[in-house]
């Protein structure tokens, strides 16, 4: 069965849907773990500030490594729910591809851009659905012109 334009176009819609709210979901975590460690670590950024300005050293510099080796995560989290945020539709094109490559179920010839109905490698009856996919509308038939 190859899908219709439509059926592309629809898995689309939701695989960017899906990919908008997991960037939504991921973007609320890593903002809000880098949020905690700020808040957490607000009198060490700010010794930090003035040491460089010229302070006293700080005591606590190996726990700060452990807690910045924690905000590595969410930080790159945070970087990859910006791109899912921003770009769904984009994504959804990587996911949702637009052709199918059509085969012949009897012997797997290509089928792609053959007008005939039948199989030029085996001679298998392809049905006008194999090109169409289910639920296509049927084609109207030309009316003869009149003389």
């Amino acid at each position: 069965m190859v899908p219709t334009p439509a059926d592309i176009a629809r898995y689309r819609h939701i695989a960017a849907a899906v990919v908008r709210g997991v960037g939504l979901l991921l973007l609320v975590y890593s903002a809000t773990r880098v949020g905690v460690f700020v808040w957490n670590n607000f009198d060490w950024i700010a010794q930090q500030w003035t040491q460089r300005v010229g302070g006293a050293p700080n005591t606590r510099v190996v726990a700060m490594r452990r807690s910045i080796a924690s905000l590595v995560l969410p930080v790159v989290l945070l970087g990859c729910s910006v791109v899912l945020v921003a770009r769904p539709r984009f994504i959804a094109r990587w996911l949702v591809p637009a052709r199918v490559r059509a085969a012949c179920p009897g012997c797997g010839f290509d089928v792609n851009g053959l007008r005939s109905e039948i199989c030029p490698e085996c001679g298998l009856k392809l049905g006008p659905e194999f090109f169409r996919g289910p639920g296509a509308a049927e084609p109207k038939a030309e009316e003869p012109e009149s003389e």
